[in-house]
């Protein structure tokens, strides 16, 4: 396997739970309950340059092959010879890599060297048009995945919806795609109420109706829908409350727009929020709300309904396989503020429906994203395009 995430080299007594390196002792215990052999799982990392990183190897059966490299841009090329070591040392059935467009082409020649199988996984919205629009980089990227994707046996991608445009636009048979969508945890939450949060947050924030985003600040979340929706709900509910989390390149757009909006006042910014503190910055809001032109997942979807806040959402990519209309939240095909306005507005007025909407929304996350049903999902399909 070939990653990015260079936290899998961390190692101690005490990892915290959903720590990388134990999700993948989870993983090689799973290919070894279903496959009922010794299976290994080697995964060769990116580092940042200067790390002085050995190769670590467990009994669990997982292998840690750190790569530095001076720029992520070359790790491609550093990732080279260590590849070639790996597949010859291993002698892997499968070769799988997290980033088509970096370490996809290493993964392609490694799975061509070794005669493996390759699978190719994708958790962003590649190729849309908001993905190019963020810089030539970005299109470069779409064209290399589209190239290497190509010349894999099968592609994970993490939503049906991912699977149709790209199946339609690479003109790729549906069936070398293998939906997996990714798992989502958040820390133990603390015993604040929802009222408690909101006040921990700031004093007096539980009298007010409470309207939250969290996520990162970029063209694809339609900030300007956001702020537009906001000032729609609080022209005919005033006392209403907007708290955003997170930050980007959009955040100067943010404070123009909430000021010709006449939102500032009415605005709690929070900027970066840490993930041990997300449980209860989740409480803060009595309804989420999304208007993402589009969303290849939508992980903090997935996160406010384990936090029992229902969310409100544009019909798009993952939100609609996320949300069930109705049931765990609502979701707005028109795009437009108002419709999505008067959908807040009813919430935040019916606490009742509110209450029920977060209930089931939590346990349809848990049966449906927990680790330990991704981790299954993830293994089979490994096996299946090892098969």
């Amino acid at each position: 396997m070939f990653s990015n995430d260079p936290e899998i080299c961390v190692c101690h007594d005490d990892l915290p739970p959903g720590h990388t390196r134990l999700r993948h002792r989870d993983y090689v215990a799973e290919l070894r309950r279903q496959t009922g052999i010794a299976s290994k799982l080697a995964v060769l990392v990116s580092v940042p340059a200067g790390s002085n990183l050995q190769p670590q190897h467990e009994e669990s059966g997982l292998s840690i092959i750190p790569i530095a490299a001076p720029h992520r841009l070359l790790a491609p090329l550093y990732s080279l010879l260590p590849a070639l070591q790996a597949v010859k040392n291993f002698k892997p059935d499968l070769v799988t890599a997290q980033s088509p467009w970096e370490s996809g082409p290493v993964a392609f020649l490694a799975a061509k060297l070794s005669r493996a199988k390759l699978l190719l996984q994708l958790h962003a919205d590649i190729g849309t048009r908001e993905w190019n629009q963020q810089s030539s980089a970005y299109r470069l990227r779409a064209i290399i995945a589209m190239i290497v994707c190509r010349g894999a046996d099968k592609i994970r991608v993490v939503s049906e919806n991912m699977k149709v445009r790209l199946a339609e636009e690479w003109r790729l048979s549906p069936e070398k795609f293998i939906v997996v969508p990714v798992p989502v945890s958040l820390p133990p939450p603390t015993e604040l109420s929802r009222s408690s949060a909101k006040n921990t947050l700031l004093p007096g924030l539980a009298d007010h109706p409470t309207v939250l985003f969290v996520g990162r600040l970029y063209p694809p979340k339609n900030i300007d829908l956001w702020v537009e929706t906001a000032a729609a709900i609080a022209r005919q509910l005033p006392e209403t409350r907007f708290v955003i989390a997170g930050d980007g390149s959009e955040k100067e757009k943010l404070f123009a727009l909430l000021e010709r909006h006449h939102l500032r006042e009415k605005t709690i910014l929070t900027g970066h929020v840490s993930r041990d503190r997300l449980p209860d910055l989740y409480k803060c809001g009595d309804v989420f709300l999304l208007t993402s032109s589009h969303e290849a997942f939508g992980m903090v979807v997935v996160e406010s309904l384990l936090s029992k806040t229902p969310v409100i959402s544009t019909a798009t990519g993952g939100p609609k396989e996320i949300i069930s209309d109705g049931v765990t939240g609502r979701l707005i095909s028109s795009g437009r503020a108002e419709d999505l306005a008067k959908a807040v507005l009813e919430l935040l007025q019916d606490a009742k429906t509110r209450e029920e909407m977060g209930a089931r929304g939590q346990i349809a996350m848990q049966q449906r994203y927990s680790a330990e049903i991704i981790r299954e999902k993830l293994v089979t399909a490994w096996l299946q395009s090892a098969g």
